[in-house]
């Protein structure tokens, strides 16, 4: 087996065989570490995987087919994807996880989901069929299951309105994080990306915020920091309103390096339920202000661009159908232009003969 090499930025790089492609020309996986012993286990469970696929993968258990899956792809699958599989494999599909993947029949694995469906919401086992299904389709070639999924449940907002959102930011105007909460509401920061933001993120002469790195939990239930965001466009460098660089500015200390809100994710929750209570409003999740941020954009009728741009999403159909939702007051506004219209119908109707 090849072995490691310090790279002169003092990371460790080792390269395996992984194929040779139609014209003869030889194919290798890359691995860097920070450490010689860490790139050449990543290397070696490569090979291991390899040569698990070079045998008869049907005979593994399922169970055995994710770990695989999941090893082979540690160094580049995000923490908390890692996570998420994890707690699929330990969770979900109990009276699958044990069988051999030649066992496995469209039958058995749609029973399971049905028992799944009684017991956990519809995103819940679709996301993990969805796992399963990638881990067979890498393991065993050619069986394709035509499941019956449950129907997704549609996602209905918090109802809130332009008076409501004015009750919360006066009262996150007084709360200790505050900048914090401003990110989330005014910029439409994610929670993962609050908490990795360091003061070298702001750039207070051209009042900008950079988001180039998340805070996720991994398998471990760790807090760690992956240096990149959840998707390509969530990188972005968005203009600061003075009235939250004042806030940071409160908060500055004398040396300004490291992170800048250093907390739980969880207690920026609670001091948002805080906030809520106070203002006489709905608890709302973290994650809902950022939905805010995205209505209040439908209802100023900013352009799609730039608002896929501030909240770094990458489809334009995820930030309509999911994230915007019309404010209370404007859908009151268009009901009463069609009932008003309907009844000037009636109206007209009832008018005497002239």
């Amino acid at each position: 087996m090849a072995k490691a090499r310090q790279l002169p930025s003092g990371n460790w790089h080792v390269k395996v065989y992984d194929y040779t492609d139609e014209n003869g020309k030889r194919h290798y996986r890359a691995f860097t570490e920070a450490t010689e012993r860490e790139a050449n286990k990543k290397a070696e469970l490569f090979k291991e995987h390899k040569k698990a696929l070079s045998k008869d993968s049907g005979n593994m258990t399922l169970n055995e087919a994710m770990d695989s899956f999941i090893e082979a792809r540690s160094n580049i699958l995000s923490p908390s994807t890692i996570r998420g599989y994890r707690k699929i494999q330990q969770e979900r599909f109990k009276e699958l996880i044990g069988v051999r993947l030649n066992d496995l029949t469209e039958e058995t694995i749609q029973k399971a989901v049905n028992r799944e469906s009684k017991k956990y919401a519809p995103k819940t086992v679709i996301n993990a069929y969805g796992f399963v299904a990638t881990v067979l389709n890498v393991y065993r070639k050619g069986f394709k299951p035509d499941i019956l999924l449950p129907q997704r449940k549609k996602f209905i907002p918090q109802r809130i309105t332009a008076e409501d959102i004015r009750k919360l930011m006066l009262e996150i105007q007084k709360d200790s994080l505050s900048a914090a909460l401003l990110l989330a509401i005014v910029l439409g920061l994610r929670r993962s990306e609050i908490i990795a933001l360091y003061w070298e993120d702001i750039n207070f002469n051209l009042q900008t915020l950079t988001v180039k790195r998340a805070m996720v939990r991994d398998e471990n239930e760790n807090l760690v920091i992956k240096d990149t965001t959840k998707t390509e466009q969530s990188t972005r460098t968005i203009h600061i309103p003075k009235f939250i660089l004042d806030e940071l500015e409160a908060i500055i200390p004398e040396e300004a390096n490291g992170h800048i809100f250093k907390v739980n994710p969880e207690t920026i929750l609670a001091h948002l339920k805080k906030c809520c209570d106070l203002a006489g409003i709905p608890r709302l999740r973290l994650h809902d202000l950022r939905h805010i941020m995205a209505s209040v954009g439908l209802m100023l009728n900013i352009g799609d661009k730039y608002l896929m741009e501030r909240g770094g999403w990458s489809s334009k159909d995820v930030m309509k159908n999911v994230y915007q939702h019309t404010l209370y007051e404007g859908a009151s506004q268009a009901e009463l232009l069609i009932e008003n219209y309907f009844e000037s119908l009636i109206e007209d109707k009832n008018k005497p003969n002239e």
